[in-house]
């Protein structure tokens, strides 16, 4: 019954014969007109959301090419001599790499530690393969960005003057606990030991440098233990398109093109 009652309204509706096909034809146009301007506006969206792609992707590169001119500058200033300065930028991206730190970070690190170290006489190879430990003990600590940031500044402060101090200890512990345990581990102490000696001023940069050292391969073993997570392999990614774009930028002017 339903369906019949169903079949005749349609009948009905569908009356007037011709007028009626007409109707049918002129809203059929008209659904195809608006099908025709969605079409049309999502194509107009496709091209505006890819010029605006290649512009991200232009401005991207184009901060990568000067984050890689800093990170130059700032090695050949860490650096005498262009043997040197080639050995330091090779290896501050191998050490990246192999830690899967921020390059812009692992520059800082070595950079700050060769200047701040050049006076005890340690050659550059212990300063690489202390910035190789330090940035294993921050991926072991499970240290961000921001932190990372923070214990370099802190830990390279206290190279440079000399001696840790507490606020600087301070920062380590809470930024890189890891790294605060090896120096306590390396001077053979527990932590409240060296906290004690380091409020007493008796931490020297010949300490803690021979501390790290003394810890370097058991670090390590920690570190090769972890994972290779998607984070640290976009790491490495990042590390190298900001090496490509800033070699590019600097063969071919690519920045300014």
């Amino acid at each position: 019954k339903d369906l019949g009652e169903v079949a005749a309204k349609a009948g009905r509706q569908a009356g007037g014969g011709s007028e009626g096909l007409r109707r049918f034809g002129s809203e059929s146009e008209a659904s195809a007109r608006k099908v025709g301007a969605m079409a049309s506006a999502l194509n107009q969206a496709k091209v505006a959301f890819a010029a605006f792609g290649v512009v991200q992707v232009a401005s991207g590169l184009v901060r990568m090419a000067d984050q890689y001119a800093n990170i130059t500058g700032r090695l050949k200033l860490a650096t005498e001599g262009q043997e040197a300065f080639a050995a330091a930028q090779a290896e501050v991206f191998a050490i990246s790499q192999r830690t899967s730190t921020e390059l812009e970070s692992t520059a800082t690190l070595y950079a700050r530690l060769a200047q701040s170290t050049t006076e005890y006489n340690i050659s550059q190879q212990r300063q690489l393969a202390l910035t190789e430990t330090i940035n294993q003990t921050f991926a072991v600590s499970g240290a961000n960005a921001t932190a990372t940031a923070n214990t370099i500044t802190q830990f390279t402060q206290a190279l440079a003057g000399g001696v840790l101090r507490a606020e600087e200890f301070n920062s380590i512990i809470e930024n890189s606990p890891r790294l605060a345990k090896a120096l306590a581990d390396g001077m053979q102490i527990g932590m409240g030991q060296l906290r004690t000696e380091v409020n007493e001023g008796r931490v020297s940069v010949e300490r803690l440098v021979a501390a790290l050292e003394s810890q370097a391969s058991v670090i390590q073993a920690e570190f090769e233990s972890m994972p290779l997570t998607v984070e640290r392999a976009m790491t490495q990614l990042r590390n190298s398109v900001t090496r490509f774009a800033g070699e590019a930028s600097q063969e071919f002017g690519a920045s300014s093109a």
